[in-house]
């Protein structure tokens, strides 16, 4: 018999197995994918008892896991279950074979796990961060957007790893994280995640891709930007930018579609352009925007098909969409004063 708390049930997988000796739990959650979690717990419920071991599908480590506490009882290949006065019973998967992945030489990649989790905010669908020796990258297809993280990495070569993994870590904890190319682990205290690094995995963005755009707008108010666009986003999912005259922004939402409705502002900057005209990806610029201090003036920079925003360690480069409308960039030390 084990008094097992509920929560050591959380987080299950495909396929669960679970060892219980006393206060110590072993637990070992996996998918067919290559993905799982090697957890060590603390059965805060549990008194020295004997060795009880079984194997849980999904579902039913779902149902312990509502629970604060429960008596089980092995009864051959029957686990039988109380809580108070109820009593439900459930099956020991005895066909069960656990697999354990090859991590003997897995080693820090000196990534911390603030700067993963950021980056893979930035990925696209199918997609995986490129770590290289200046940083890791992530690339959104869809979006036309780009982000880098600045670090020193121990990586002669770049490689690209999945961010599968984070569906599988605790929100609240710090890990440490660990490859060998083939696998992924993030580690902490009492617990180990990993998983598989796919094959044929690509980012397609050069590692030294670094651009330096000569345009530049200066905005004093990041809060009114991020508010023209989230209420311009109703409107259309692009947003066409234009300057032709002064130090002032012209926003009009595209819908991209044959809806005629569209969303119009205006705000003052402070720029080195005279003239341009180029649309972006509205989910794209907020994003890009996340990254900005909301106490300081934003600077974007420009130029006829990108837009780019710089932090001291990190920057994020965005596609522009190419309409009939597109004026390319005139610097004012360019303009001649004719058109």
């Amino acid at each position: 018999m084990a008094i097992i708390n509920g929560a050591l049930f959380d987080r299950a997988m495909e396929n669960n197995c679970i060892r219980i000796a006393g206060k110590n739990a072993q637990i070992h959650s996996f998918n067919q994918d290559g993905s799982g979690i090697y957890r060590q717990s603390v059965n805060s419920s549990g008194a020295d008892m004997d060795d009880i071991r079984f194997n849980l599908k999904k579902s039913d480590m779902g149902i312990m896991a509502k629970f604060k506490e429960l008596t089980v009882e092995k009864d051959n290949e029957t686990l039988r279950c109380t809580d108070g006065s109820g009593r439900f019973s459930i099956q020991n998967l005895v066909d069960l074979h656990e697999v354990n992945p090859n991590l003997r030489e897995v080693k820090d990649i000196g990534l911390p796990w603030e700067d993963f989790k950021k980056t893979a905010g930035f990925l696209g669908k199918n997609s995986g961060m490129t770590v290289c020796s200046t940083g890791v990258m992530a690339y959104d297809k869809n979006m036309e957007l780009m982000y880098k993280r600045k670090i020193e990495l121990d990586a002669a070569d770049a490689y690209v790893l999945p961010a599968e993994i984070l569906k599988y870590t605790d929100k609240e904890t710090e890990y440490q994280l660990k490859t060998d190319r083939k696998m992924l682990c993030a580690m902490t205290n009492g617990e180990m995640v990993y998983s598989s690094v796919m094959k044929g995995m690509t980012n397609s963005i050069p590692v030294n891709y670094d651009p330096q755009l000569s345009g530049w707008i200066e905005i004093q108010n990041l809060e009114e930007l991020q508010e023209h666009l989230k209420f311009g986003s109703s409107f259309g999912t692009m947003v066409f930018l234009t300057i032709d005259s002064g130090k002032v922004l012209h926003l009009r939402t595209i819908s991209g579609t044959d809806d005629p409705r569209s969303y119009e502002a205006q705000m003052k900057i402070d720029t080195n352009i005279s003239r341009i005209g180029i649309a972006f990806q509205i989910a794209g610029l907020l994003k890009i925007l996340t990254l900005a201090d909301p106490d300081q003036p934003v600077r974007l920079y420009l130029d006829n098909g990108r837009m780019r925003f710089d932090t001291d360690n990190e920057f994020a480069i965005l596609g522009g969409i190419r309409t009939p409308e597109n004026v390319n960039i005139v610097l004012e030390e360019e303009h001649d004063g004719t058109e």
